[in-house]
């Protein structure tokens, strides 16, 4: 089955080494933590490439005051944004220096202005859009390090090692105005502490991507550690995340055993592929290529019934789906996709059941679609997540795989070739600490939102329009 790879430059140039493990490592945490400082020398570290996603942020701040726009102008900071050349200067992966539009601005973007006014720029979803696509893009590499305060949840919920650090705000404060002292600014720690508590409280309210703890992350509490221990800390993560990694990979040339076939399943999943392929031009972009001995839960979007057999195709291993309950009472229909391991389920309501199946088949080393909107829609808008994907993820410890389909709701465009008929899955979703992610509600809701987070970057890629971000 040929495989393509996402449409861009930067994805041209990866280098898919059976030997080696590519790794992103997301770094979140409020401001003061110490992400900036523990992310350049985890970067240097593992010779991975750092990239500061808060100096990014500033860097727009710094350009709208700079040009004398209004910050609270979403239109003209989101057009600031999409024009702005950033670009940063490297020695030994840590960056020395910060560049706009050919300027140094390595110490103009951390003045106590720009700071007051970061998170009002960062907030506007048209500079976040901006920001978020560039990010992706070089985290798509892997060998990367990205720190800032949604990596986890909302630019790359994918990455295989998520991190946040913390720290009390009395410490924060004290960091802050060491930094702020060095560089002959003078303040009080009661005005740098207040500042902060303020910023904490923005960051975390906002309505776009606010500041959160992303589900499964390892935290790291800073507040009583020095640099060097919470870097070996971050540092012994990603070698334990490496370590579980290397242990469920397939060697190159092996078998994948989960990825076996019944002969029925097979047959009728090829007649499924030809059918996409040859009549509707289907085309798959695959950043998931089965290098791991794993089961997975995919969570796709959903715009019509042709979806699951579009999906089923494209995957070379044999999947369970939740289907809803009327389906089975379809004369031949309902015989033929219970064969094809479909699980019925309620619509309107939670089904128990249902729920307790998946799980039981997921546990047992099977792979399952599911849609995590709960319904069909035609609107090219994604919608929010069930507590059903996030329930079934938590409970499983399953990587999510998500998947984004476009063309379902258009088949006789794509049968003309007018529309393309494309399945795109994206990189697993693993938990970087299993052993203290719990099941809570909130826990599923949160997670919930990643999956989200994780389609919308696969739909801004298929479908790129200004929704993404």
């Amino acid at each position: 089955m040929r495989q393509l790879t996402l449409p861009d430059q930067i994805n041209s140039q990866m280098k898919h080494d059976p030997d080696t493990i590519h790794l992103a490592v997301a770094i979140d945490g409020p401001a003061g933590s110490g992400k900036s400082t523990t992310a350049r020398e985890v970067a240097r570290r593992l010779g991975y490439q750092h990239v500061d996603t808060g100096a990014m942020y500033r860097a727009v701040t710094w350009k709208a005051l700079d040009s004398d726009t209004d910050v609270n102008d979403s239109m003209a900071v989101g057009r600031l944004a999409y024009e702005i050349d950033i670009m940063f200067v490297n020695d030994d992966g840590s960056p020395k220096q910060v560049l706009v539009d050919g300027v140094d601005v390595t110490d103009a973007i951390r003045s106590a202005e720009v700071t007051r006014n970061v998170s009002v720029v960062s907030s506007h979803p048209a500079v976040r859009a901006a920001m978020v696509r560039i990010q992706r893009r070089l985290a798509r590499r892997g060998n990367v390090v990205l720190e800032g305060r949604d990596i986890g949840t909302v630019v790359l919920p994918s990455a295989e090692v998520k991190i946040y650090l913390d720290a009390s705000s009395n410490e924060r404060a004290r960091r802050r105005l060491k930094e702020m002292e060095a560089k002959g600014s003078t303040s009080s720690i009661e005005d740098v502490r207040a500042d902060i508590e303020r910023r904490d409280s923005y960051d975390s309210s906002r309505e776009t991507s606010p500041l959160r703890i992303p589900v499964g992350a390892r935290v790291v509490d800073t507040t009583a550690l020095t640099i060097d221990e919470q870097v070996n800390a971050v540092v012994a993560t990603v070698e334990r995340v490496r370590g579980r990694l290397a242990a469920a990979r397939v060697a190159p040339g092996g078998q994948n055993p989960v990825t076996r076939e019944k002969p029925f399943y097979r047959f009728v999943r090829l007649a499924a592929w030809f059918t996409a392929r040859l009549v509707f031009g289907l085309r798959v972009i695959d950043e998931d290529r089965d290098d791991y001995a794993e089961a997975y839960l995919y969570a796709a979007n959903h715009r019509s019934n042709g979806d699951p057999p579009v999906v089923a195709a494209a995957r070379e291993r044999e999947l369970a789906f939740l289907a809803k309950e009327s389906l089975f009472d379809v004369p031949l229909l309902g015989p033929l996709i219970r064969k094809l391991n479909s699980i019925p389920t309620a619509r309107e309501r939670f089904d128990r059941k249902a729920v307790r199946v998946a799980l039981k088949w997921l546990q047992e080393g099977g792979s399952l679609l599911m849609f995590p909107e709960g319904q069909r829609s035609r609107s090219l808008e994604l919608g929010e997540a069930k507590a059903g994907v996030g329930y079934l993820a938590l409970r499983s410890g399953r990587p999510v795989v998500p998947v984004f389909i476009s063309g379902t709701e258009d088949l006789w465009g794509a049968l003309f070739r007018q529309k393309k008929l494309t399945v795109a899955f994206g990189r697993p979703m693993r938990l970087t600490d299993p052993e203290n992610t719990g099941t809570s509600s909130e826990s599923c809701h949160e997670f919930g939102k990643m999956v989200m987070a994780a389609l919308a970057a696969l739909q801004d890629e298929i479908e790129p329009g200004p929704r993404a971000g």
